[in-house]
């Protein structure tokens, strides 16, 4: 009777221990963040259905502090500040691209590009001696116009701004021409009269550059298994290809968005704006990484290859 009790008490404790190390090693939610506006469109449906990860809306002014926390394990980010921060610290790895541009010069006057009649310099040349107000001064937005400014030899003046002031001022007639992301590019033509789209970035970038723009991307926890990453990608996959699909999908995602409370996002807006946010997933591969380091070296950010997520 003596042994029984003693092997029924091994039995126990082995079965707790082995109950202990299952719940140590499964984890069963994970944590995301990605900045309000177009590069959180790319995780809507999950943030709507998908209880296994926990996601947060960030502002783009916290994006750099959420990397070097290194409590997310996954981030939705601009690729030059991911690649950046991710070079430093080795904590994460760029998995995928979501967004292909969501930047647009908009004005009142102007010639519209198209690719088919004109090239990039000719387009661009209309900016000459002018001054184009924009947001994200020594970022993406700034740096991708000055290079193709630069290499179009087109002197221009860009002066910096936000989105609610470049909108004030299309309305006023104190600017002329600004470059805007989506959706504030909608927002602003429903609130401007007469305000139209002169040209995508993305497309001038294709007109000059023959290859993509990657802006924004997926960046996951390098401690990550390999099997969390892909099942993660999968879903931001099926996330995107969900808002694509119809202007039914945009609306119903835009409008839960608004309802968290957490998003400037409208339903109204995204309807009309998701389109042009470019949102499409594209994973890592010889092509998409090219495009990526062709991208970043244009605007002057550096890269590592050893950043780039590779399957063992």
């Amino acid at each position: 009777m003596k042994r029984f009790k003693i092997l029924a008490l091994i039995l126990a404790i082995i079965t707790l221990f082995s109950l202990a190390s299952c719940k140590k090693d499964k984890k069963t939610t994970y944590t995301v963040s990605a900045p309000d506006g177009a590069p959180v469109m790319a995780i809507a449906e999950i943030m709507k259905n998908d209880d296994k990860y926990s996601c947060d809306i960030i502002s783009a002014s916290d994006v750099e502090a959420t990397f070097l926390k290194r409590e997310k394990d996954f981030i939705i980010a601009p690729t030059d500040i991911g690649m950046k921060i991710s070079m430093q610290t080795g904590e994460y790895k760029l998995c995928a691209v979501t967004s292909w541009g969501n930047l647009y010069i908009v004005a009142k006057e102007g010639t519209v590009f198209d690719k088919n009649s004109m090239t990039c310099s000719e387009f661009l040349s209309q900016f000459s001696g002018k001054s184009v107000s924009s947001i994200g001064v020594n970022a993406v937005p700034d740096k991708s116009f000055k290079y193709l400014l630069d290499k179009a030899k087109v002197s221009c003046t860009i002066n910096p701004s936000n989105a609610p002031d470049i909108q004030a001022g299309l309305k006023e007639g104190t600017i002329d021409y600004a470059i805007l992301g989506e959706p504030a590019v909608t927002g602003a033509s429903m609130k401007v009269s007469g305000l139209k789209i002169l040209c995508s970035i993305s497309d001038l970038w294709e007109a000059s550059e023959s290859c993509g723009f990657p802006q924004a991307s997926v960046f996951a926890k390098s401690s990550l298994k390999e099997n969390v990453i892909d099942e993660f990608l999968n879903r931001v996959r099926d996330s995107i290809n969900y808002l694509n699909e119809s202007e039914d999908h945009a609306l119903e995602l835009g409008n839960f968005m608004e309802q968290t409370g957490k998003s400037a996002l409208k339903g109204a807006i995204v309807k009309k704006a998701y389109k042009r946010m470019s949102q499409k997933f594209v994973a890592v591969n010889k092509s998409c990484i090219d495009e990526i380091t062709n991208f970043l070296n244009a605007i002057g950010e550096s890269y590592s290859y050893g950043v780039f997520y590779e399957k063992n």
